[in-house]
């Protein structure tokens, strides 16, 4: 296992130090609602695209930029629902969304017009309760995680089959692809368990797991915040980061399918607060997602507790009023932060595979929940030279 370890002072970095070290063993169908194109919604063209600008933090030769393509998700009120909480992509550069009865998803083209809802609340075929995750396979086939279970559906929107979630996590970030017939999942909030990653097949079984619970993380196990983000690079291995870190940085760590922790990216930093109790852990920050673009660049995002929360925060604070969001990116290759800034934790994007493209979703002031499709793109930072090629410059490092 490689590892890679850094420690940065607020505006002073300092160079990274590799070391090698040995390799470790979250609807009955209702007759598929179709919607015409007379239904469609489309809002590219009452949209006047503005970018997101990070507070950027640090040292860094790149800033990160949030920018909308002009591409929205919204409802109308009547028979397109507002988009809820999910959102995922297809090959065709479509759509899936949740809603806000948690009862159905609803299908968008890759312009944004509303294609069609699947589904309505029940316990039968096609029908929905509580919908947690909807994930996509390389064939576009739709798998749906919801308390009835996990509902395979083709891409039109007609039932398969269902199959048992028992061995599917709850939180979406926690699902993925990694192939045709494997899932990666990250844990589970059924039971304690002694790993952190888990493969799940198409039928639903348990085909193996690994990376056991380190025992720093024992005592969190039963409250699952021992999971670990995670995602795929596309080819034999997964990045993943802690829920939870220590008191002064985090981790991103990369593995095999196979089971091998290849190598890890120890980010210390003097940002993360030091809540004056070690044992206090909702004070923290948090690890909410990583992310792998097509250039094999890493993105973390972070949940930062702010002051106001570590000083007279309520318990269980809702994190829109209290925290803020970091968003970092490493090349991993020698560990390097290209870029690191915050933006509220609202208006935080989710990018999807393998992609600079994603969504954040905007509360509008009439109360309506869009979901605005944006890109990620690295700038030189200011009073440096380069472009996003020199920033994102990277080769995919060998595990």
């Amino acid at each position: 296992m490689q590892l890679t370890r850094g420690t940065w002072r607020r505006r002073q970095p300092r160079p990274l130090r590799t070391d090698p070290c040995t390799k470790r063993a979250r609807l009955s169908f209702l007759n598929l609602l179709l919607a015409g194109l007379a239904s469609c919604v489309s809002e590219r063209a009452d949209v006047t695209p503005t970018e997101l600008r990070l507070t950027q933090t640090g040292d860094f030769p790149c800033e990160l930029v949030i920018v909308p393509t002009g591409v929205r998700l919204k409802g109308d009120g009547r028979d397109v629902p507002d988009p809820h909480r999910v959102n995922v992509r297809d090959t065709r550069g479509f759509f899936y969304t949740g809603t806000f009865t948690r009862d159905q998803y609803a299908v968008w083209s890759s312009r944004g017009e509303h294609i069609r809802t699947v589904g309505r609340r029940g316990s039968g075929p096609g029908e929905f309760t509580q919908i947690m995750s909807i994930f996509l396979d390389p064939a576009d086939t739709v798998h749906v995680r919801d308390r009835n279970g996990w509902s395979v559906l083709d891409s039109s929107g007609h039932f398969v089959r269902r199959l048992s979630n028992q061995n599917l996590a709850l939180v979406p970030e926690h699902i993925r692809f990694v192939g045709a017939r494997e899932i990666l999942v990250s844990g589970s909030l059924r039971r304690p368990e002694a790993f952190y990653f888990h493969i799940v097949d198409t039928d639903g079984g348990r085909v193996r797991s690994f990376g056991p619970v380190q025992p720093e993380d024992q005592a969190r196990v039963a409250g699952g915040l021992y999971e670990r983000a995670t995602t795929w690079d596309g080819d034999s291995t997964i990045w993943a980061a802690a829920a939870r870190g220590s008191l002064d940085g985090y981790t991103a760590e990369q593995w095999t399918l196979s089971g091998s922790n290849v190598r890890r990216i120890l980010r210390e930093t003097s940002w993360f607060p030091d809540p004056g109790n070690e044992q206090d852990i909702n004070v923290l920050p948090v690890a909410d997602y990583v992310h792998v673009d097509s250039s094999g660049l890493v993105l973390v995002y972070l949940g930062i507790p702010t002051p106001r929360l570590q000083r007279d925060a309520p318990p269980n604070a809702d994190r829109s009023g209290w925290w803020e969001g970091r968003y970092e990116v490493i090349e991993p290759g020698g560990g390097q932060v290209l870029a690191s800034g915050t933006l509220p934790y609202v208006d935080r994007p989710f990018f999807y595979p393998l992609s600079r493209v994603g969504y954040r979703a905007v509360n509008e002031p009439s109360g309506d929940v869009v979901h605005e499709i944006v890109e990620f793109r690295l700038r030189a930072a200011s009073g440096r030279r380069g472009g996003d090629g020199a920033c994102s410059k990277t080769q995919r490092p060998s595990p």
